[in-house]
């Protein structure tokens, strides 16, 4: 009894984190004016998670923001990689900036990538 309730309990913690992650109400900013592109992004227009991160990091809300940058830089946009790269620097994280800078250069040198290849190239100096 007692072995299945420490499985139970795991299980129990997944299912509902899987809820929230992806709830169509729990997702940023599929409730407000930004929902449209919201629910690209949700789709999973990694371009559209870009732009929702950007306007909500313009909001305010660095912890959404930034979770999107990641969600759009896993999906290879170079921008969401860039912006990921200039939050983690603002919060002392040189080391993940670089990292995700060099991936934005790589992925595309026009979209977010000039200046990601500019700051790895100030980074290597």
């Amino acid at each position: 009894m007692k072995q299945k309730l420490i499985i139970s309990v795991p299980l129990l913690v997944i299912a509902g984190l899987a809820y929230l992650i992806f709830s169509r109400d729990s997702f940023p900013g599929i409730n407000g004016k930004h929902a449209p592109i919201a629910e690209e992004c949700r789709k999973g227009d990694v371009r559209r998670c870009s732009m929702l991160a950007s306007f909500l990091q313009d909001e305010g809300d660095i912890s959404n923001a930034r979770w999107l940058f990641q969600k759009a830089c896993d999906g290879n946009d170079a921008y969401g990689c860039y912006s990921l790269g200039s939050i983690l620097r603002k919060e002392g994280d040189d080391v993940a900036a670089d990292r995700l800078y060099k991936k934005s250069c790589s992925l595309d040198p026009k979209d977010g990538g000039v200046e990601a290849c500019l700051e790895t190239g100030h980074a290597l100096k």
